[in-house]
């Protein structure tokens, strides 16, 4: 479950957010009842809806981080969960909609952050081969993304047009589906192709493939690597296989978001 673009804080905020910025118009926030589903943080017809999340997932979901990027805070914020339901201003960019639901945290659960540079192992996804052709399972994606987000944020539109499936797999629009082993996005940048292995991975993954166009893809691979009986490959075989892509490990300065300080949500 990821959002899509990085926005972190520069030094330690504080609760209340800055006046010229768009505010959510309403916002419910709730103790999730099922606990045992997966969570989600989509958007359409105007409204924010994030079901099952814990704090430190929305935390994760409005900075557009992985797990072990985001660092400290207490147990609840691991084991309670959250449902929210936002309404959004018109015409609001999915920068925006992050940036609002980074207020919305430090107003109703007095969350405050800093950031901090720590020395990890990390990935580099590159191309794995000398000539740079991709393979069969992505493709150069024709969506206009940042305006298919503008109108369905803005109200304008609840059902974008769906790319053309990647053999037998569905693509979605402008976003990232990841369920067990499948991954799949359309109109994305391979940024958020790092991101999204990062978990499964292990450790941050950095595109260094210099590849700038946004990219439709389907990618199946084994999500469980202790799961020794599974046929389908691991998950750097399957870049290699399928995507032309590959992970090399190196080491570099990698960005953490520490919470400072969190509370359980005021009422609404």
């Amino acid at each position: 479950m990821r959002a899509v673009l990085i926005f972190v804080l520069a030094a330690t905020v504080t609760a209340g957010a800055r006046q010229d910025e768009p505010r959510f118009e309403v916002a419910s926030i709730k103790p999730s009842t099922d606990i045992d589903q997966g969570g989600t943080f989509t958007i359409r017809a105007g409204t924010l809806t994030v079901r099952n999340n814990s704090m430190r997932a929305l935390i994760r979901n409005a900075w557009n981080l992985n797990s072990f990027e985001v660092v400290g805070g207490p147990t609840w914020a691991e084991s309670v969960h959250y449902d929210i339901v936002a309404t959004l201003p018109r015409d609001v960019t999915w920068d925006q909609v992050l940036r609002m639901t980074q207020a919305l945290l430090r107003e109703r659960f007095a969350l405050q952050v800093h950031r901090e540079q720590r020395q990890m192992p990390v990935y580099a996804l590159v191309t794995a081969r000398r000539d740079g052709r991709l393979g069969p399972q992505i493709r150069r994606s024709s969506l206009d993304c940042e305006a298919l987000i503008a109108a369905v944020t803005g109200g304008r539109l609840s059902s974008p047009p769906s790319p053309p499936p990647i053999g037998t797999y569905d693509i979605p629009t402008c976003n990232t589906r990841l369920r067990g082993g499948i991954l799949s996005f359309g109109g994305m940048h391979l940024d958020e192709l790092a991101r999204s292995i990062a978990n499964v991975a292990g450790r941050r993954v950095l595109d260094e493939t210099g590849l700038k166009d946004a990219f439709d893809l389907a990618l199946k691979f084994n999500a469980n690597p202790a799961d020794v009986t599974s046929d389908e490959p691991s998950l750097f075989a399957a870049l290699q296989e399928q995507l032309g892509l590959k992970l090399e490990p190196k080491t570099a300065n990698v960005q953490v978001l520490m919470i400072d300080h969190v509370e359980r949500p005021t009422e609404n």
